[in-house]
């Protein structure tokens, strides 16, 4: 169901810069902290951009020695729980393909030093229908350190990826709600024992049916049988594609029996609000 905006009485926080697209290769030895950092994790491409559009990613080193960087272009995906995967650019249906460019392709970062990538838009003639890509970065390792990592265990390589989002020509925020329902799981003891506790979530699929990328803001309120609000509950934001969905997770808290009521207020941008009520009960 949707709901008007006006007749929500709920306060909605501003969306959170989304989290870094980090990388950890096992490759044999070396250092466990990446020797260069990026600060903005995201570039956006505005819906309606015509011609070419550039941007720079600073990379800032964080180490007292010369190193090199490699730079690359990938496409990458978001499965229903909010895990991005890596994949090979132009393998997907909504690759930019060759409408981005970067430069350098490699670059010397010099001691405690900060240089820049150049992303290129270049916007094809007809109305972009929206795309997406990852600018992938990482140092490369000199012979000398490969040959020490040949003597030690392990050692972790970090790939640092900076999202980009090329936004749809007149892009639409629409979605709806799929799916609602109350799961039931038994939690699992570590060490295992006969102790083991039930838990409960409360589980929305929603599914992005416009061409807009969605930040979705949650809210759950919590009725008992009186219809009394007994709760509201904090969920994370949701970041969903275009033509893809999410399950939207939310842990429940130790509740009496009793029959119950929720009410998840899903809020991604649009004039209306969305919203999934689910009834269960406590034996």
């Amino acid at each position: 169901m949707t709901v008007p905006r006006s007749l929500i009485p709920c306060v909605f926080r501003l969306a959170r810069r989304a989290a870094a697209a980090l990388v950890g290769v096992v490759v044999g030895a070396g250092a466990l902290q990446a020797q260069f950092t990026i600060e903005n994790l995201e570039l956006h491409v505005p819906s309606g951009t015509r011609g070419a559009f550039t941007q720079l990613i600073p990379l800032r080193s964080e180490i007292d020695e010369v190193q090199q960087v490699r730079v690359w272009l990938g496409d990458w995906s978001r499965d229903s729980l909010g895990g991005n995967q890596i994949l090979e650019y132009g393998s997907t249906p909504r690759s930019c393909g060759g409408r981005i460019s970067i430069f350098p392709s490699t670059l010397q970062l010099g001691p405690r030093a900060t240089d820049y990538v150049r992303v290129t838009y270049d916007a094809p003639a007809a109305a972009d229908s929206g795309c997406w890509a990852i600018v992938l970065s990482e140092t490369v390792r000199s012979p000398r350190q490969i040959e020490a990592e040949r003597s030690t265990s392990i050692t972790i390589n970090t790939i640092v990826g900076v999202k980009v989002y090329v936004h749809a020509a007149d892009a639409k925020a629409q979605a709806e709600v799929i799916s609602a329902d109350v799961e039931a799981f038994w939690k699992p003891m570590d060490p295992p024992s006969r102790d083991s506790t039930l838990e409960r979530q409360i589980a929305v699929r929603l599914a992005n049916t416009g061409t807009a990328h969605l930040i979705v803001k949650s809210q759950v309120e919590l009725r008992d049988e009186s219809s009394a609000v007994i709760d509201r509950l904090k969920v994370d934001d949701a970041y969903i594609t275009p033509d893809a969905w999410r399950d939207i997770l939310v842990r429940l808290p130790r509740l009496p029996r009793g029959r119950y009521s929720a009410v998840v207020l899903l809020d991604y941008g649009a004039d209306e609000i969305s919203a999934a009520q689910v009834e269960f009960e406590i034996p």
